[in-house]
This record gives C-alpha cells, structure tokens and sequence, in this order.
C-alpha cells in the first residue's frame, strides 16, 4: 500500500483543467476549486491495483491523500528498485496586484 501526499504549496488557486481559458473575472463556483484528477499511479511500468479516491481528490486546506494498492503478483520476486510515477491533471490561476496612479495630461 501506498500513502500519496498531494498539497497545494503555492499561493495561487487550484481550478479545473478545463477552466483555464475562462474568464477569471466572472469568478469560480467554490465547489470547482481545489480538485484534482488522478490520471495514474504506476510503480515503474505496473499500474496500482486501485487508489482511493479513483478519478478526483479534493484538497481540504490545500492538502489531499492518495491511498493505493500495489497486487503482489504483479511484483516480480526479486528486489528492485523503481519510481513511483503519479499523474495528475489540473488548471493552477495566480494573480498579484499592485497599486498604480494615472495622470493625465491637459494640453493649453
């Protein structure tokens, strides 16, 4: 079994992928944010078993965990050692803002 740590750690908002091209200035429904899509969870070439949750984690505090399962006979014999390669599919939005002042010039 595998215990899969997933947070947001910067300062911007986790949007669905699908979102990107919108409007950020008509805003987000709160239930779209902060999800994002398991695609894969492989040890080297072999897929889990299954994970929980299976298609979308949602983070609470910029936060998630993947919890999956690796079926022994798919786990040759000998030791080996092997990446652990974990897809996952989301938009990302940051913005900074900054004061500035405008002049305008009148020309007599």
């Amino acid at each position: 079994m595998f215990k899969i740590h997933v947070e947001n750690s910067g300062g911007g908002l986790v949007i669905p992928e699908m979102m990107i091209d919108e409007n950020p200035h008509e805003g987000y429904d709160y239930r779209d944010l902060d999800e994002v899509k398991i695609e894969e969870v492989k040890l080297g070439n072999i897929r889990m078993s299954s994970c929980r949750p299976d298609n979308y984690l949602k983070l609470n505090n910029n936060k998630g965990t993947i919890f999956c399962r690796l079926d022994k006979s798919a786990i040759p014999n000998e030791v080996f050692t092997s990446p652990l390669n974990i897809e996952l599919t989301y938009g990302y939005m940051s913005s900074i803002s900054k004061q500035i002042e405008i002049f305008e010039e009148v020309a007599y």
